[in-house]
């Protein structure tokens, strides 16, 4: 095992199932649902099916076919229901698509990573695209090329790159046309750039300016804006200790962790500071809606624009 990678993510008895079924689940959505593979990933980390997939929860990497997962990841994603009318023909490394969740599944056991952020470093579209020759390798052949590319410098201190080569545009919605439950444009999910939120002081929140300074929460891969709340110094410390987002209430007057009672958790990849150290951008993974309403964005409600 890799320098890397120390940890398996969960027994290795459920390992071929586990990664057969997560072959046949990308299979089957981008070759009989026809979405695009890094979109339809995007909505599989949403759904809070992949965190349950890292746990090894055996529901989701035993009690499902890969069918009925891909299905149950667009139903969180969209509201969409869904059955399947006909028996679809899934065989073992029947497409590169296949063998891509196939592989991607092996190394997140593996790795013991969340898929999340392998895929930051490795999209599912570039995992594609080594499926010659590595299709007819050993998978340690293909542990070692993710090593190489998840566990690189580059990857730690510069992840955001982008997981779309372009802007996709679904053409078909998830129930393969239904305008009710059509499928929004995927967008660039990473910006390569950096702007004024890393501060030149290294961005560390200035709390003598006020108690109390505004959190600005998105979604890491979409950059979606999911809600506005305020830490103060304490809520900033234990969101860094325990890598959860941490509040302070200020109709409570109370700390407040995020998702502690719904279950809807943000676990934080990545915290800038604006450049007046004065306004957080938190950036997470987050499971389940954000919310109270039940809604994905607390920002729903428009009030001007197309």
């Amino acid at each position: 095992m890799s320098d890397y990678c120390k940890n398996n993510s969960y027994s290795h008895l459920y390992l071929k199932n586990a990664a057969d079924t997560f072959g046949a689940m990308m299979d089957y959505a981008v070759n009989a649902r026809g979405l695009d593979g890094d979109f339809f990933l995007h909505m599989f980390v949403t759904s809070g099916l992949a965190q349950q997939f890292e746990r090894g929860n055996p529901r989701v990497i035993a009690g499902m076919s890969g069918i009925e997962l891909a299905i149950q990841a667009i139903k969180s994603a969209t509201g969409e229901t869904d059955s399947i009318e006909k028996p679809v023909d899934i065989t073992e490394y029947k497409t590169p698509e296949f063998w891509a969740g196939w592989a991607l599944a092996h190394y997140q056991w593996h790795c013991a990573k969340s898929f999340s952020s392998i895929l930051i470093a490795f999209p599912f579209s570039e995992i594609v695209k080594r499926y010659h020759p590595l299709h007819e390798a050993d998978i340690s052949k293909f542990y070692a090329v993710a090593d190489n590319i998840v566990g690189s410098p580059k990857a730690e201190v510069q992840p955001a790159r982008e997981l779309l080569q372009k802007e996709h545009t679904c053409s078909r919605s998830a129930t393969g046309g239904t305008p009710e439950a059509e499928v929004q444009p995927a967008r660039e999910l990473l910006q390569k750039e950096h702007t004024c939120s890393r501060s030149a002081t290294g961005g560390t929140p200035d709390f003598e300016k006020s108690d109390l300074i505004p959190a600005i929460v998105t979604d890491f891969l979409t950059n979606d804006v999911l809600m506005l709340a305020f830490m103060n110094r304490e809520s900033f410390e234990k969101t860094l200790e325990s890598g959860y987002t941490w509040f302070w209430s200020r109709s409570r007057g109370e700390l407040w962790n995020k998702g502690a009672t719904s279950g809807n958790l943000q676990k934080v990849v990545e915290i800038y500071s604006d450049c007046d150290n004065d306004t957080l951008l938190v950036k997470v993974e987050q499971t389940g809606p954000a919310c109270h309403t039940g809604e994905r964005s607390c920002f729903f409600r428009k009030i001007m624009g197309e």
